[in-house]
């Protein structure tokens, strides 16, 4: 497996996806984040999110709070997969 689908990226890449509805202009805080996250992978939130980001597939939405926010590469990434077959559908 390339570093790009490995199962806590692909994990963490739906995760954010559903999260936010498939917008690229919603952001979620972790804790929203760690909701939608496969149980296995909760613990490694943050860490999985630090991925996701030095990939380029996410954004940080800076406020108060810090949130995150799914971009069109993260999308576009996650068509690819389905599309491979590595994961199903997105709907």
């Amino acid at each position: 497996m390339t570093g790009d689908t490995l199962p806590e990226i692909v994990a963490g890449l739906l995760a954010l996806y559903y999260a936010c509805d498939g917008s690229t202009r919603a952001h979620v805080p972790v804790q929203g984040f760690r909701a939608k996250l496969a149980r296995p992978y909760k613990q490694f939130a943050r860490a999985i999110l630090k991925k996701l980001r030095k990939a380029g597939y996410i954004h940080v939405h800076k406020g108060r709070d810090e949130s995150y926010g799914i971009n069109m590469t993260g999308i576009d990434k996650l068509k690819e997969l389905e599309k491979n077959g590595v994961i199903g559908s997105l709907h």
